[in-house]
């Protein structure tokens, strides 16, 4: 790292301290610029409400990783289909039947279990954790979304709880084919594959979904790894609830999953994303939700830039030494190297954190 460049480690929560900076400095706009990828994937418009710009497409994302060998690497460098999965994670886009969903949960709320009503508990497949679906309810729900009572297979922790490491061979690999990125690619060094990067997001949510909400989980569950885990998965949310005299809404973005749960007693729903030719260009949204935005980039893709008219921002969601604690935040590290934004973000966070 250049010895003037300024390295800061921020928490989700600091992140608009950070953008209130850029603002300030009269840079109300800004190019993401995913590493390895090498070209600008959206804008953002910082105003009151955020604007955010999809500058590329599907064909142009696969022309750069047939042009770039890419896809060499699929351990490593995301799908097209991750901008979208990005999108829905910071709450920017919303699932097809996303109303679907909003219409259950106002059913839910009217439940009267006083006269006799069945209460109804909410579970989550693995993939809605991944997806951040409980972060983007506690959003878009015009209510407390704690109000509700969830449920917990202890099956799903422990899917996300599963972590593969990217090879030493396609690390050197990478880095010879990318010398003009050396300092970049350094940050990967013993790094975490995609899957892994995943499953850190899911795990993620799943500890907030479980300080933030009330819900019940069978911790004396034993698991059959012989058998197949959506079939176990199904069995544990039904002998958690039905057995109790409750009712189940799950939620799963696995079309097969939601079918094959579907049973008297729980309402599946699948979570159906839009197609991807049916994406639009243009979102808008707020300012938690561009933080939430910008985070996802950079653990996607492991690094990213930020180019504006005066300044250059790196910023790692992937790093060498990153710990468990720095996860749970949902960190980032930023490299500055301009000493007037640098000096004032310091300034800034000192304020915050004494």
């Amino acid at each position: 790292m250049d010895s003037k460049i300024s390295e800061f480690i921020l928490k989700l929560e600091e992140l608009p301290i950070f953008l209130n900076v850029l603002y300030l400095k009269a840079n109300e706009w800004f190019y993401i610029y995913p590493y390895l990828i090498e070209e600008n994937t959206f804008s953002v418009t910082l105003e009151k409400k955020v604007t955010i710009t999809r500058l590329i497409n599907k064909l142009r994302y696969q022309d750069i990783i047939t042009e770039k060998q890419l896809s060499d690497f699929p351990n490593i460098v995301p799908k097209f289909e991750v901008l979208r999965g990005i999108l829905i994670a910071s709450g920017f886009l919303k699932m097809k039947n996303w109303s679907t969903i909003l219409e259950e949960l106002g059913k839910i709320k009217k439940t009267n279990p006083l006269k006799g009503e069945r209460q109804t508990f909410i579970g989550l497949d693995t993939n809605c954790f991944i997806d951040r679906i409980y972060s983007v309810l506690e959003h878009s729900y015009k209510k407390d979304i704690s109000d509700f009572y969830f449920v917990l297979s202890r099956i799903i922790r422990n899917e996300l709880m599963s972590m593969k490491t990217i090879s030493g061979n396609q690390l050197n690999d990478l880095r010879d084919r990318y010398t003009e990125n050396h300092e970049i690619i350094q940050e990967f060094w013993n790094g975490d594959t995609l899957y892994t990067r995943t499953r850190h997001l899911g795990l993620v949510e799943c500890n907030k979904f479980r300080k933030q909400s009330k819900y019940l989980i069978n911790d004396g569950l034993d698991i059959n790894k012989s058998r197949e885990m959506d079939y176990q998965i199904i069995e544990d949310f039904r002998n958690q609830i039905l057995k109790q005299g409750y009712n189940l809404l799950l939620l799963s973005s696995d079309k097969q999953f939601a079918d094959q749960a579907r049973q008297p007693g729980i309402n599946s729903i699948y979570l159906e994303r839009l197609p991807l030719k049916d994406m639009p260009r243009q979102f808008s949204g707020t300012w938690p939700m561009l933080c939430d935005f910008l985070y996802l980039n950079s653990v996607y893709f492991g690094a990213i830039h930020l180019i504006c008219n005066k300044h250059k921002i790196k910023m790692f969601g992937i790093w060498r030494g990153k710990q468990a604690t720095e996860w749970d935040s949902e960190s980032v590290k930023i490299w500055v190297g301009s000493e007037d934004l640098s000096n004032l973000l310091d300034q800034q966070l000192t304020l915050v954190r004494t």
